[in-house]
């Protein structure tokens, strides 16, 4: 099966991520108006994660397997990909209210390191907090990828057509097997770090299962396990890419509903049983991003050149929504703000910001996160 460098509706669904995300934080303060799917914007970022999963497991599995994948390369592609930016926007950030943030803050921010910080986690430019996650994530993948497609054993082309149902069913369910292992691990994980924190510190660190990757491992993995069942079974007819986009779709709607009464989205992690459904977010949103990778009319939705240019500002889009500049401490929240005084209806005042904040994001894609980093990879990376 030959691998595709690039999917296009798989950076589309980065663009309803991000969007995802962006009401979220802009509505937030209409919790009890809003229809219940603007009120779990948060689910944007279990989405990236699982879409992480998905496409290192995707690109990299059988470069690990048959030992021509690189280390150095491999760091080199991801130091590319994220600190260009991110050092550009804490420089604006710091520079344009100088005297506010400390110096430690600031080289945890440049590091990647704040989210381990509880009292910087979401200071600064309050997003990044997930890029220490994705971080910590970048250093497992190889090793987690590597074991997870040798567990799943060769693929093969020759099989007949009973062999490959007997082995599809085989594949789902080791895949469903491992995910419940590894939910098992990540909640047992994040409880020990709890401890270890505690008992080191006499701090009770409360947000470990929001903004550490022992509790949001098992997003990553969904979508690893996802990719795994890609490399197996990918369906050649494109109404099943739709039909398992739907069963994404459905599950995702169960969690937030069964989230909705288990608390709401604020305070359904204080619930034992939220904590599971919180998890399985993250698988729902693999599911959907297999079914975009198998192709239909969902998969071509999302592959149109408006939502793949916003998929590919989203990373910009997503950091300086709420990042302070000048006189504002978030920019996105403060156009929101400003309209809603005028008497502006919040969905509209929302979209404003949306639509605002995006015409930034794409002049910075387009002047400098694009250029800069084909400028690094001619530069640093060898040629295929």
């Amino acid at each position: 099966m030959s691998q595709p460098q690039h999917i296009a509706a798989l950076t589309g669904i980065r663009a309803i991520a991000a969007g995802m995300v962006f009401y979220g934080h802009m509505l937030n303060g209409h919790l009890p108006e809003i229809p219940i799917f603007l009120q779990y914007g948060w689910t944007g970022v279990n989405v990236f994660f699982a879409l992480s999963g998905y496409l290192f497991t995707y690109l990299y599995a059988d470069r690990l397997i048959d030992g021509t994948f690189s280390w150095k390369d491999y760091i080199k592609r991801r130091l590319i990909r994220i600190y260009p930016l991110t050092t550009l926007l804490i420089a604006i950030a710091v520079c344009s209210r100088w005297g506010e943030f400390s110096y430690e803050n600031i080289v945890l921010h440049l590091l990647l390191l704040q989210a381990w910080v509880p009292d910087y986690r979401l200071s600064l430019i309050s997003p990044m907090w997930t890029l220490t996650v994705e971080e910590s994530y970048y250093f497992s993948a190889p090793f987690l990828i590597y074991y997870i497609s040798k567990l799943f054993g060769d693929r093969s082309t020759r099989d007949t057509a009973r062999s490959k149902q007997v082995k599809a069913w085989r594949i789902i369910a080791l895949a469903i097997v491992v995910w419940i292992v590894a939910l098992a691990f990540a909640n047992g994980a994040t409880d020990l770090y709890q401890d270890i924190v505690v008992y080191g510190t006499l701090y009770w660190d409360s947000g470990a299962w929001t903004f550490t990757i022992f509790s949001r491992i098992i997003d990553f993995v969904s979508g690893m396990l996802a990719a795994t069942v890609a490399r197996h079974i990918l369906p050649q007819k494109k109404y099943w890419g739709d039909f398992i986009v739907l069963v994404g779709v459905v599950l995702f709607w169960n969690a937030i509903s069964v989230a909705t009464d288990l608390g709401g989205p604020n305070h359904v992690g204080d619930h034992r049983l939220g904590i599971f459904i919180q998890k399985s977010i993250g698988l729902s949103a693999a599911v959907v991003i297999y079914g975009l990778h198998v192709g239909g009319l969902a998969s071509r939705l999302l592959s149109t050149k408006v939502l793949v240019l916003l998929g590919e500002a989203s990373f910009a889009l997503y950091l300086i929504q709420l990042m302070p500049f000048i006189w504002w401490p978030e920019v996105g929240m403060q156009i929101q703000y400003n309209l809603e005084d005028l008497g502006i209806n919040y969905y509209v005042a929302a979209t404003a910001s949306y639509v605002t904040m995006n015409v930034v994001a794409v002049s910075i894609y387009y002047a400098f996160e694009r250029p800069v980093s084909r400028y690094l990879r001619k530069r640093y990376l060898a040629a295929r």
